[in-house]
C-alpha cells in the first residue's frame, strides 16, 4: 500500500494514484500550500474525508518542502551551466533527449500539459475553427497517451486487471482550466472547453474496442456537466439557449452510446428546458426511445424515468400515469400502478396486474410483488393467502417481520403445532457443519431458552453462541459459560490466523460480562499460553483483553 504517482496537473491542482487494499485509488485535491480543498478519493471508504486525503496532503507538503529546499541550496555546476544556456539551446537539448530517453516525452507532457496554449492571462475567446482545433488536438493527443500508458501498465504489471481504472490526465487539466476561466468571468471560453471535452471524449470512446468506458472513472463523464450546472444561473439567456441547442444536437448523435453520457446530457437538457420554459425535452426522449431495442428494458426504463421526472416537475401528473400504464413491461412501473390501486382500495384490479406477471428466466418474481400481494391479503383479511405468502418468505430463511405476521394468523393452540412444523421444515435442510440459524431464531423469538441452549449445545458453533448467548446468559450463567468454554477451546484448536484470534478476543470479552466469566477467561488464557506457546500473535492479543 503506497502512493504510486503524485503530480500537479495545474497550479495548486494535484492528482495522486494510491495502491490500496481494494485496487488503485484516484485522489484529486486543490492545495494552495496551506489548506486542502475540493478533494475526492475513489476508494470504497464510508468515511469522508477518508484517510487517503490526509496522506496525500502530507505527501504534497513534503514535495513542496523538498522543492523549496532545493531552490534555496547552493547552485551546482549543472545549474550554473543551465543558467548560462540560451532558451533555444535548452529547447534543442530537451527535444533531443526526448528522442533518446524512453518515457521522457510522457513525463514532459504530463508536467506541462496545462501550459499548452491555454494561458489564463489571455482570456480572449476562440472564434474560428483553427482556434477550436487547439483544444481538439490537445485532447486527441492526451487520449492516445492515456491508452499507451494503460497498455504499458498491462505489459509490465502482472497484477493488472481489465477493470482497473484508466486515467485521462488531459481531461483533468482542461476541467481545471475551464474553472479558471469561469473565475475570471470568461464563460465563453469555459463553455468552449467543456463542449470540446464532451464531444472529443465521446468520439474517443466510440473508436475504442469493447466497453472501455467501463474502465474509466465516472468523474470524466460527469465533471463537464457538473460544471455546466454550476454556472447555469450566471449564464446569459443567449448562452443558455446556445447550450440547449448543443444538448439537443449532440444527444442524438450515435457516438453517445455510453449510458452515463446520455444520462448526464439528459439531466442538463431537462434543467435547461425547465429554466427556459421550453418543451424540447419530451420529443427528444421519444426519438431516443425509438432507437432502442424492445428487449433492452434497462435503457427503456432509464429514458422513461427521465420523461416521468420532467412531467412531474411540470405538474402533468395525469400524463405521468399515462406513461406508466403504457409501459407495464417495466416492473417498477407495474409496482407503482399496483401501489396506486391499493391506495385507492381497488384490490381486484391490483391483483389482476400482479397475476399477469411472469417469472423471469430463473423462475423468480421480484420480491416487492409478493409484498404487494401480502398487503392486499392483509387488507382483505385473507388468512389463507397471508399464510401462503409469509410461509414462502420463511421457507428458506427466517425473517422476524414475516414470522410475526404468519404467527398472528393462528390461535394460541394452533400456533404450537404450526411452529413445530416450521422448525421441522428448517431441520430437513440443516447442515451439521453450518447449523441453521433459522431454528435458533424461532426458539429465541418464542423465548424457549432451554431448547435454544440445547440446540446450541448440539452443534457447539461459535456463531450460534455469539449470536444468542444474551437470550439466556442472565438466567443460566454457568451453563452459558460451559458452552462458551467448549466452543472456544475447539475453535482455538481448529483455527489459526489474526481474524480468528480477533474472534477469540471478542468471545473472551463477552464471557467476562457474564457472572463468573472473568475467572474462566483467565483460566483459558493460562491454558492457551501452555498449549499454543508458538502462537505469539494470538497470545499477545488475548493478553490485552
Amino acid at each position: 500500500m503506497s502512493i504510486i504517482e503524485l503530480k500537479e496537473l495545474a497550479p495548486n491542482r494535484w492528482k495522486a494514484l494510491y495502491e490500496g487494499n481494494y485496487g488503485t485509488y484516484t485522489i484529486r485535491m486543490t492545495y494552495d500550500g496551506v489548506n486542502a480543498s475540493d478533494y475526492s478519493c475513489s476508494c470504497p471508504s464510508d468515511y469522508y474525508p477518508c484517510k487517503h486525503i490526509a496522506m496525500i496532503e502530507k505527501a504534497i507538503k513534503r514535495r513542496l518542502t523538498t522543492a523549496a529546499s532545493k531552490n534555496t541550496s547552493d547552485d551546482t555546476d549543472v545549474k550554473k551551466m543551465l543558467k548560462k544556456a540560451t532558451h533555444s539551446e535548452l529547447c534543442k537539448f530537451i527535444l533531443d533527449q526526448i528522442e533518446k530517453i524512453r518515457g521522457l516525452n510522457d513525463a514532459v507532457y504530463k508536467e506541462f500539459a496545462h501550459k499548452i496554449q491555454i494561458e489564463i492571462e489571455q482570456p480572449q475567446a476562440l472564434k474560428n475553427q483553427n482556434d477550436t482545433n487547439k483544444y481538439v488536438s490537445i485532447l486527441q493527443n492526451g487520449f492516445q497517451k492515456a491508452i499507451r500508458n494503460c497498455q504499458l501498465h498491462c505489459s509490465r504489471d502482472e497484477y493488472y486487471y481489465a477493470d482497473d481504472e484508466i486515467d485521462i490526465d488531459i481531461l483533468d487539466v482542461l476541467f481545471y482550466k475551464a474553472r479558471d476561466y469561469i473565475k475570471v468571468k470568461n464563460n465563453t471560453e469555459a463553455i468552449l472547453i467543456l463542449k470540446t471535452c464532451i464531444e472529443e471524449f465521446a468520439t474517443f470512446l466510440e473508436k475504442q474496442k469493447g466497453d472501455i468506458y467501463l474502465s474509466i472513472n465516472d468523474y470524466f463523464f460527469s465533471e463537464p456537466f457538473v460544471i455546466f450546472e454550476e454556472i447555469l444561473p450566471s449564464l446569459t439567456e443567449n448562452e443558455q439557449n446556445n447550450l440547449l441547442e448543443f444538448c439537443k444536437t449532440e444527444i442524438l448523435k450515435p457516438k453517445y452510446k455510453a449510458d452515463s453520457l446520455i444520462g448526464y446530457f439528459n439531466d442538463l437538457l431537462m434543467e435547461l428546458s425547465l429554466l427556459l420554459q421550453v418543451d424540447d425535452f419530451l420529443p427528444i426522449q421519444d426519438v431516443l426511445l425509438q432507437r432502442i431495442s424492445d428487449k433492452d428494458l434497462y435503457q427503456i426504463r432509464f429514458l422513461l424515468e427521465k420523461k416521468i421526472d420532467f412531467l412531474q416537475m411540470k405538474g402533468y401528473n395525469d400524463k405521468v400515469w399515462e406513461v406508466i400504464k403504457e409501459n407495464l413491461q417495466i416492473d417498477t412501473f407495474r409496482e407503482k400502478l399496483v401501489r396506486k390501486l391499493i391506495d385507492e382500495s381497488l384490490f381486484s384490479e391490483a391483483k389482476k396486474l400482479l397475476d399477469e406477471i411472469k417469472p423471469n428466466q430463473w423462475g423468480n418474481v421480484p420480491v416487492y410483488f409478493d409484498n404487494l400481494r401480502l398487503e392486499i391479503a392483509q387488507k382483505e383479511n385473507d388468512i389463507t393467502q397471508i399464510r401462503k405468502i409469509t410461509l414462502s418468505f420463511l421457507k428458506n430463511k427466517f425473517a422476524n417481520k414475516y414470522y410475526q405476521i404468519y404467527k398472528a394468523t393462528f390461535s394460541t393452540d394452533e400456533w404450537k403445532q404450526a411452529m413445530e412444523k416450521l422448525i421441522s421444515s428448517y431441520e430437513k435442510n440443516n447442515n451439521s457443519h453450518y447449523p441453521s440459524h433459522a431454528i435458533a431464531d424461532v426458539l429465541a423469538s418464542e423465548g424457549l431458552k432451554i431448547r435454544l441452549m440445547e440446540y446450541i449445545e448440539k452443534y457447539m458453533s461459535y456463531r450460534l453462541i455469539m449470536n444468542y448467548y444474551d437470550k439466556f446468559c442472565d438466567e443460566y450463567p454457568e451453563r452459558t459459560l460451559a458452552i462458551f468454554r467448549f466452543v472456544i477451546e475447539k475453535y482455538t484448536e481448529q483455527n489459526v490466523g489474526e481474524q480468528f484470534y480477533r474472534n477469540i478476543v471478542d468471545a473472551f470479552k463477552v464471557m467476562k460480562s457474564i457472572k463468573g466469566g472473568k475467572s474462566m477467561v483467565e483460566e483459558l488464557k493460562q491454558k492457551f499460553q501452555v498449549l499454543y506457546k508458538r502462537r505469539t500473535k494470538m497470545l499477545e492479543m488475548i493478553a490485552k483483553c
